[in-house]
C-alpha cells in the first residue's frame, strides 16, 4: 500500500511501543490491532485460522488483554495530549478494554464501536491526561 499510494511512511519494527519510545517519538494518532484472542476461545475459531495463522499474531495472555494493558500503560510516553487511539478488539472485550483505558486515564473519552454485525470491534479513545 505504501508503494502503491506513493505514501511517505516511516516503518519502525519492535516490541509494542518500544520503537517509538526509543526514538522519543510522540504521535497524534495510534492505531493498533494487537493479538487479542484468549486461549480459551480457540474452540470458537475456524479450524483454518487456528491451523494456518501464526499463534503469536492471534493469542494474548490475560484473557486476550495483555497487549492492550501494556500499550495503554505506555501511552503517556508516545501519545500527544488530546491524541486519539484506535484498537481493534475481540467481540467480548469492549467493556474490559474500555475499563483498562479509563482506569489509567479517567478523564479520557472512550467509545466502543460495533461492527456491521453489531459486535464490539473497535475502541476509540481521546486521551486526556
Amino acid at each position: 500500500n505504501m508503494d502503491a499510494l506513493d505514501a511517505k511512511v516511516t516503518i519502525l519494527n519492535g516490541d509494542m511501543l518500544k520503537p517509538l519510545t526509543d526514538k522519543n517519538i510522540k504521535v497524534d494518532v495510534l492505531i493498533s490491532n494487537p493479538p487479542y484472542i484468549a486461549e480459551s476461545e480457540t474452540d470458537e475459531m475456524s479450524a483454518s485460522t487456528v491451523k494456518y495463522e501464526p499463534h503469536s499474531a492471534l493469542f494474548a495472555e490475560e484473557d486476550g488483554l495483555y497487549f492492550y494493558r501494556h500499550i495503554i500503560e505506555g501511552l503517556e510516553f508516545v501519545l500527544n495530549i488530546d491524541g486519539k487511539v484506535f484498537f481493534e478488539i475481540g467481540y467480548k472485550q469492549g467493556e474490559k478494554v474500555k475499563d483498562l483505558f479509563l482506569s489509567n486515564w479517567p478523564k479520557s473519552k472512550v467509545q466502543v464501536i460495533k461492527d456491521i454485525n453489531g459486535q464490539d470491534r473497535i475502541i476509540y479513545a481521546e486521551w486526556v491526561k
